[in-house]
């Protein structure tokens, strides 16, 4: 790996670990954006399965499944982060 491409996987492991800890923490849940709780599923192998309107349908399998929506603000809704959260620590 050359130096310019290990950089960019460090920016992005350390993004992606600093995004965990936010969420994980649980003391930033009405400060997370849908786009943010997204990214954390996305990257812990959860793909969208279905989109009706604000509603986004996330499955793995062999793992919960997660109905997100998007408030009208762009954040994720506090219920949701915890739900994410709560299934993510008793891991």
């Amino acid at each position: 790996m050359t130096r310019n491409k290990e950089t960019k996987y460090n920016i992005l492991v350390t993004k992606h670990a600093k995004l965990a800890e936010k969420i994980l923490d649980g003391n930033s849940d009405g400060n997370i954006t849908f786009e943010e709780l997204s990214q954390f599923l996305l990257s812990r192998g959860y793909n969208v399965k279905r989109v009706r309107g604000s509603h986004y349908h996330f499955r793995k399998e062999g793992s919960q499944p997660f109905n997100l929506q998007v408030s009208e603000n762009g954040k994720a809704k506090r219920y949701q982060v915890k739900q994410v959260r709560d299934y993510f620590n008793a891991k």
